[in-house]
């Protein structure tokens, strides 16, 4: 028996390039599902890698080995997307993809298109903490292409009636509900850090999970050109700090094919005043695949010199862009 999470529509908050077959414009219950899956893998900092896959699948299906065997778990998860308007069109656009570089407009999602959507589970417990961990995706990602840099966002009627001050508040609680654990507190008015472990709770630093949230500065206006605005400032800010740490894919990276997701993740929340920036930080782990590139860096930084502040540069290039993007840097 299916048990209905009271999630009933998802309103669009930044332009989604969200497309199906024959490059379709549509919204994907496969990219939702995927959002939420990674969600729950950053938002748990202390479980290894191994038990970390075996609670995932737990809560969202996919393969395990016993005994030497492969069973396949189905899902306890289904999830439905479903286009409320007829005349479909009227809520497409043609939007750039980039802003600093000089690529044709692609079609997306405009702001403040609405979807119906469907959750259900067959674990009826867990009702409350799949609604926790959907609103938590909502407000630190999005779907379809260049969600780390604000594209895809969406919110739900719960998101959009808190405040700006209880907004941290509110993020701590869904993360340690997700989590499990009061892995989370608020640090000062707009951050979020994860608390100094104990010994039995230790951070896997082998994997990407999240070490700090910090809520920027309310857009003025909640509208597209509002937002339209504010992701220039964000590619802008990508580039221009990629230009000062060269070498360094510490905020993602393309090499022969191979991608490399940025440690930096920006999306849009709308709160009851209006649209607010959500950075969310991840522990930067260094890929093998990377080290080997030729160094041609402008600030001298390394990222495959093994010294013992490179964590601290490492944090320093998060912090210079996030810096950059609320500061405007458009250079």
């Amino acid at each position: 028996m299916m048990t209905e999470i009271p999630i009933k529509t998802l309103k669009v908050i930044s332009p989604m390039f969200s497309h199906g077959n024959n490059d379709k414009l549509e919204p994907r219950p496969t990219e939702l599902k995927g959002l939420l899956r990674n969600t729950y893998r950053i938002a748990n900092p202390y479980f290894d890698s191994k038990t970390l896959y075996q609670h995932e699948v737990e809560r969202f299906g996919g393969q395990l080995k016993e005994n030497g065997e492969e069973l396949a778990k189905p899902s306890p998860l289904r999830i439905q997307i479903l286009d409320l308007d007829s005349n479909k069109e009227s809520w497409y656009e043609e939007k750039f993809l980039l802003f600093h570089k000089k690529s044709p407009k692609r079609l997306c999602y405009k702001f403040g298109k609405v979807f119906n959507v469907k959750f259900e589970t067959t674990y009826s417990y867990l009702k409350q903490w799949y609604e926790d961990l959907i609103n938590l995706a909502l407000l630190i990602g999005g779907i379809g292409k260049r969600t780390r840099r604000g594209r895809g966002c969406m919110t739900t009627d719960e998101l959009s009636k808190i405040s700006y001050e209880d907004l941290p508040e509110y993020t701590v609680k869904l993360l340690n509900n997700v989590c499990e654990k009061k892995a989370y507190v608020v640090n000062g008015e707009r951050d979020i850090i994860l608390q100094n472990p104990s010994d039995n709770d230790k951070p896997d630093n082998d994997r990407p999970y999240i070490k700090k949230i910090h809520f920027g500065s309310p857009l003025l206006k909640k509208t597209k050109d509002c937002i339209k605005e504010y992701l220039k400032k964000v590619d802008f800010a990508s580039h221009n700090t990629k230009l000062d740490f060269r070498n360094s894919y510490v905020l993602g990276d393309v090499d022969n094919g191979f991608h490399f997701a940025s440690s930096v993740i920006v999306s849009l929340a709308e709160v009851n005043e209006g649209i607010v920036p959500v950075y969310t930080f991840l522990n930067f782990v260094p890929s093998k695949k990377f080290e080997n590139k030729p160094k041609n860096q402008k600030n001298g930084y390394n990222p495959t010199k093994k010294q013992d502040n490179e964590k601290t540069k490492w944090d320093n290039i998060q912090d210079a862009f996030v810096d950059k993007i609320e500061k405007g840097d458009e250079k």
